[in-house]
């Protein structure tokens, strides 16, 4: 999920949606055991994380899709905890 505006794009699958609601709404009724911000404009599903990526001083979460999404200092430790306990 990515915000865009006052919208958030949420992909699934191939496919990506337009929804008009803040990010920080979407987050507050997402399952916490399921969902991570990763960034001020995104939120990714947790079991889709296929690794973390750390080079030149900043950090990344690759998706199994394939598709990089950056994290921030600030949600870096929120990640860490998320993902206590999962090979990645």
């Amino acid at each position: 999920m990515a915000a865009e505006r006052d919208y958030v794009r949420l992909h699934a699958g191939a496919r990506s949606f337009l929804v008009r609601q803040p990010l920080g709404d979407l987050e507050e009724r997402l399952d916490p055991r399921h969902f991570v911000r990763v960034h001020r404009s995104a939120l990714v599903r947790i079991d889709r994380i296929a690794r973390v990526r750390r080079a030149m001083g900043r950090t990344s979460v690759v998706l199994t899709t394939g598709a990089e999404v950056p994290v921030s200092r600030r949600h870096l430790r929120g990640l860490k905890a998320a993902t206590v306990g999962r090979a990645l």
